[in-house]
Formats: C-alpha cells, structure tokens, sequence
C-alpha cells in the first residue's frame, strides 16, 4: 500500500480534487445565459470577457484539430506496436508491460470524453456544424496533453534512446502549448474549459506515471546520470536464433524484463 502514496499518485489525487472542485464550482458560481441558444455558463463574467476579448479565430481552431489528428496519430503508433508484439508472441502476458498500461490509460481518457459528452457542464460558446455541443472540459486540450505528456517515455522505453527521447520531449511540449494557447484563441472554448481540461489532463497523467512507477517500469533518464544508448528501432524481423548468449553487464531493465533480453518484444 505505501507505493501508492508516492509523489505522482499524491499529485494525482490533489489535481483531481482540484479539477473536481473546481468543475462544481462552475456549477454554482455566476451561472448567466450567456451561451448561444441561451445556455447558461458558469463563471459568466470571466467567460465574457476572456471570449470578448479574443474572438474568434478559424486558423487556430483548423491548427488545434490537426494537433489533435497528429496525437490519435501517435496513440495508434503505440497501438501498432502493441498489435505487432502480440501477433508475434501469441500472448497478451508477453506484450510489454509499458503498452499495455499506455493502452489502459487510453481507455481511461476516451471514458472520461464519453462522461463529459453525456454529463454536459457547460457548452461551447459558439454554434459549430452540430448546433450546441459540449465544452468542458476541452476534448482536444485533454487529448493532446494526455497523449503528448507520455509519448516521450513510451519512444524512450522502446528505443533506449537518449537523443530521441530528449528531441520527442521538447517537440510534445511546444505541441501541448500551442495546443492550450491555441484552442482557447480559436474562440471554439470557453476560459474555463481549457482549465478544466490541463486540471483533468494532469490527474490522469500523474496517476499514469504512478501506474508505470507501481508496476515497475523503467526509469526514465534522470539528468546527466542516464548513459546514451545506440538507437535500435523496435520494430524489424526477428533475427535468426544463434547459441546462447549471456546478457551484457550494462543491461537496461528493459532489455531484461521480457523473456530475458530485449527491450521490446519486436526488437528481439
């Protein structure tokens, strides 16, 4: 029990509380019809004026949806690679431990956009193709950090690349970033929407993180102390079988973790 009280499920847990509390407060607090079709917001004057003030704006909101095609994009990848590893092993017990948690955490995000849909908050402050349609939190402000805040891992886990994984990193931040300032410039949101969405984004992430730590995963590089490995892309035919070998002493755990050696399944 004491390894579920480590940081990243602490954290996990107040930016969960903290997204909740802060969605019934939306609830509650200066709730006008403000909305087109007069639905009411929560937070109507704040709303206002942020909305107001920034208008709306087609190039942004055509930017954030190609984002967000370029984060299922990269899940699927991931999906692939999952897909490719069991096709090759015949057991789901041999597919790294790493996917398949990336593949439960999926499933967790795509639930909480189905809650959201169904259990309306507020709507969007403009009508689009659909009439009136739910916006809090903002779908692609949670899809996009969700995705993009662990792709950088899962590449480093399935590569043992340094470079690429530091390249990955600070392509998903500046990624996430246009993604947030984006989506609320496009004028498709309202302010607290997009606060809805990086409060709920950052709970799932964390606990995802804790998920990974719990089940023993392998750390990510840590400053200056990770050493470089060679790039090993892990997805090619499996080599011919040749006698035994004993495993080298500089071994990562993920190049042992799985049937002895390799880091992915489809590397071996």
């Amino acid at each position: 029990m004491e390894r579920f009280l480590r940081e990243h499920f602490r954290k996990g847990v107040i930016w969960l509380a903290a997204f909740v509390i802060f969605t019934l407060l939306i609830k509650v607090i200066d709730v006008k019809a403000i909305g087109p079709e007069g639905t009411k917001i929560g937070f109507a004057a704040l709303n206002g004026f942020v909305f107001n003030l920034l208008g709306q704006h087609a190039f942004f909101e055509k930017l954030t949806k190609m984002l967000g095609i370029l984060a299922l994009l990269a899940a699927a990848g991931f999906g692939l690679v999952g897909v490719l590893q069991f096709l090759k092993t015949k057991s789901l017990r041999d597919v790294d431990r790493e996917i398949i948690i990336l593949g439960i955490f999926y499933v967790i995000v795509l639930l909480a956009y189905v809650f959201f849909e169904l259990c309306v908050v507020n709507y969007r402050p403009v009508i689009l193709d659909e009439g009136i349609e739910a916006s809090y939190p903002s779908s692609h402000t949670v899809l996009v950090i969700c995705i993009m805040a662990t792709a950088p891992g899962q590449i480093y886990r399935l590569t043992q690349n340094r470079s690429l994984y530091d390249a990955a990193r600070y392509a998903c931040y500046v990624i996430i970033a246009v993604m947030v300032i984006g989506r609320l410039i496009s004028g498709v949101h309202w302010f607290t929407d997009i606060i809805g969405g990086i409060l709920l984004s950052s709970a799932l992430v964390y606990f995802y993180n804790g998920a990974m730590e719990y089940f023993g995963a392998e750390p990510l590089p840590d400053g200056d102390t990770a050493v470089k490995k060679e790039y090993k892309f892990p997805i090619k035919l499996p080599a011919a079988k040749s006698g035994g070998h004993s495993a080298p002493e500089n071994e990562t755990h993920a190049q042992r973790k799985n049937s002895g050696r390799g880091g992915s399944h489809l590397a071996k």
